[in-house]
């Protein structure tokens, strides 16, 4: 209770009243470095109470009457959730480590196990489990199935009445993914001209967000700029908890941890924020990456495009980091088409969580651009034969990456351009197929990486004697476009750039 994220969530779950939630607090007075008292002096049950929690005590957890009376009296309280204080002594039981944090922090070793056994007359042999315990467990194995077959017969019953709730049933409880959704998503037509990826992903949410409802989230005090809030679902509070459109407020970390939990059960849930404020959050992703949860998460205003809120806001090093996340799967769109197809691949994703990394700023949408080879990772926008440079861009630099390879080509300079969405699903391509995009057979080829953001882990693609088009500063505060050509991610830059680079290798 002394972490950032404790008051985060206690905070949210007082404000919406979640009556199902009872905190037990083993309030033993120790930490790994010794009483809490070093560093700890505030009225924990008044800070829940402030939470707008029903505060309990019980003095003494070996007290089973008392710890058992109170958890009923907790659960007879139903308009707030509860937080029940329990007293304890660590190392209760032994001889020298009893409350002292050597009991938290080190094995009790061969002595103090000895002692504890004839402290609490413990007459079994390690690991042996006693019959009666065996014997409770075995009837409430014995209970829980009857349980579950009283529940399908129930369920089974209620099909037979209303046999159109049989689909719904199994769509909601399998997350499947209706194929009508997929045409709902085509329905959004092609865009041209210049969007913003944030607002592709807008509308796509939008347009399926009604149809799928085990579908909830929110974002963390930026549903306008992430645009994750859809009006007409209602905002989920106390007063209407079928609202499904969250207001995390400014807690990212109690966001992640909140969508990681309803995840858990068995829900699908997403949340949204700024890519620069990823960090506030890191242990709640790295979680769901480790349980391999379907979270999904919507991370804007993803470089320097952002503009003039400056480099305080603007992201250089989350993207590397975020990419560095094992079970992680990475989707940074070129356009806004390329985003709808990016959300439709996330939607039906179900082996482990998933970010969109998506602009502010208007990208323009690239004509003729194959999103469904988004599923590949990386795939070739621009071929030419035996080219001279290789150019591996991402998000909203492949559409300036393109018009570099136009006036390469202008200067007889042969190009193949790779727009690579995602590092992690490249990955799981065949070695056939990642050899036709790295081409690791042309010796003399120049590799390039365009990405607005830090180059850390673009050697995967451009090798070590590789040319780097990216971000090695923090930004500044200005109109995008205005950035764009001050840090070098015009066409014309990008062109200036490689031009030195051939030059610099024939030297």
């Amino acid at each position: 209770l002394m972490e950032g994220i404790s008051y985060e969530v206690c905070s949210l779950a007082g404000h919406f009243k979640l009556n199902n939630l009872i905190i037990f607090w083993d309030n033993n007075g120790i930490t790994i470095d010794g009483k809490t008292s070093l560093t700890w002096s505030e009225d924990v049950k008044m800070r829940f109470k402030a939470f707008n929690f029903q505060v309990y005590s019980v003095n003494d957890v070996n007290n089973l009457e008392e710890l058992e009376k109170t958890i009923k009296l907790a659960l007879s309280t139903t308009e707030k959730p509860k937080f029940i204080e329990v007293r304890s002594i660590i190392g209760y039981g032994t001889k020298n480590k009893m409350g002292s944090e050597k009991a938290h922090g080190e094995p009790l070793g061969i002595e103090e196990i000895e002692y504890a056994r004839k402290f609490f007359n413990w007459n079994y042999e390690p690991f042996e489990v006693p019959e009666e315990v065996l014997n409770w467990t075995r009837r409430k194995i014995d209970e829980g199935k009857k349980l579950e077959s009283d529940w399908n017969k129930l369920l089974n019953d209620y099909f037979k009445n209303f046999p159109e709730m049989k689909e719904k049933y199994e769509i909601f409880i399998n997350k499947k993914i209706p194929q009508y959704i997929t045409e709902k998503l085509k329905s959004i037509g092609k865009f041209k001209g210049e969007v913003a990826t944030r607002n592709a992903f807008g509308k796509a949410l939008e347009t399926i967000w009604e149809d799928l409802d085990f579908l909830i989230g929110g974002s963390a005090d930026l549903s306008t700029s992430n645009k994750t809030y859809v009006p007409k679902l209602g905002d989920f509070l106390a007063e209407n908890p079928i609202g499904r459109n969250i207001h995390f407020g400014v807690r990212e970390h109690g966001m992640g941890a909140i969508v990681n939990g309803i995840s858990l059960y068995n829900l699908r849930a997403f949340c949204g924020t700024f890519l620069i404020f990823s960090d506030y959050m890191k242990p709640s992703i790295r979680l769901s990456a480790f349980m391999r949860l379907p979270v999904i998460y919507i991370f804007t205003h993803d470089s320097i495009g952002l503009g003039e809120d400056g480099p305080t806001h603007q992201p250089i090093e989350q993207l590397a980091g975020l990419r560095a996340i094992p079970n992680l799967i990475i989707l940074r769109p070129a356009d806004a088409n390329e985003t709808i197809k990016a959300f439709e691949f996330a939607i039906n994703y179900k082996e482990g969580p998933i970010a969109l990394i998506l602009t502010r700023q208007n990208v323009p949408v690239i004509e003729n651009l194959n999103v469904d080879n988004l599923i590949y990772g990386a795939y070739v926008v621009i071929e030419e034969e035996n080219p001279d440079v290789i150019i591996f861009a991402s998000g909203s630099e492949v559409y300036p990456s393109l018009k570099a390879s136009e006036i390469l080509k202008q200067n007889n300079i042969k190009v193949k351009l790779v727009n690579v969405v995602s590092f992690e699903l490249f990955r799981k391509q065949s070695e056939e197929y990642k050899n036709y995009i790295l081409r690791k057979d042309l010796k003399n080829v120049l590799r390039v990486s365009v990405e607005a953001l830090s180059g850390f882990g673009w050697e995967e693609f451009v090798g070590l004697d590789g040319l780097k088009i990216c971000m090695e500063t923090f930004g500044k505060s200005a109109p995008y476009k205005v950035l764009f050509d001050h840090f070098g991610f015009t066409p014309q830059k990008i062109v200036n750039k490689i031009l030195q680079a051939i030059k610099d290798k024939i030297k």
